[in-house]
């Protein structure tokens, strides 16, 4: 739920690195509006996807399949490194997201299906948070079984574009021409 500022601020200057957050809005440190995009050659490097509270799985995966996927194909990074926080959580105390232990399992499944499409697999996974330690073991292991399955899951028809996304592709589109589906 909090948005990676320290990394986005090494990074927002360069175009070697892409950089994007998934984030409750308003939430702590208050920064990630999707106006952040970067700096100098790093403009449109940095992705910021401000989520309202309360979002859930379904809207987790249309941000990954409608808004990074096709920047990831556009981009084609050497590896892809996640910073894989689980206080987005419905049973953590501290955020006021909906994610469900599933959700995670299937959100890590399509980041392995991006770093298998754009970098031969090359995916790397920093636990960073979560605050209710029964679902954050949970959700790391749902991670880990969505790595090591022989299939990601399809993709629901269901998965629109929603607010999040239109947010944000309005702010880094003229950076990306061609990447939305």
């Amino acid at each position: 739920v909090h948005h990676g500022n320290g990394t986005q601020h090494i990074f927002e200057h360069r175009n070697d690195v892409l950089v994007v957050n998934m984030h409750q809005w308003p939430m702590w440190p208050e920064t990630g509006l999707a106006d952040e995009i970067g700096y100098d050659a790093g403009a449109g490097h940095t992705i910021n996807v401000p989520m309202a509270e309360g979002r859930r799985d379904e809207d987790y995966e249309a941000v990954m399949h409608n808004l990074v996927r096709p920047i990831a194909h556009a981009y084609r990074p050497d590896l892809v490194l996640v910073s894989a926080g689980f206080d987005a959580h419905e049973r953590d105390p501290l955020g006021g997201m909906r994610v469900t232990t599933e959700g995670f399992g299937r959100l890590c499944a399509r980041i392995r299906r991006i770093a298998l499409d754009v970098c031969d697999g090359r995916l790397g996974l920093f636990l960073e948070g979560g605050y209710d330690l029964g679902a954050l073991t949970a959700s790391t292991l749902a991670c880990l079984d969505a790595l090591r399955a022989p299939e990601c899951p399809a993709v629901p028809a269901a998965l629109t574009y929603s607010p999040d996304v239109e947010k944000t592709w309005a702010q880094i589109q003229r950076y990306w021409p061609g990447a939305r589906d």
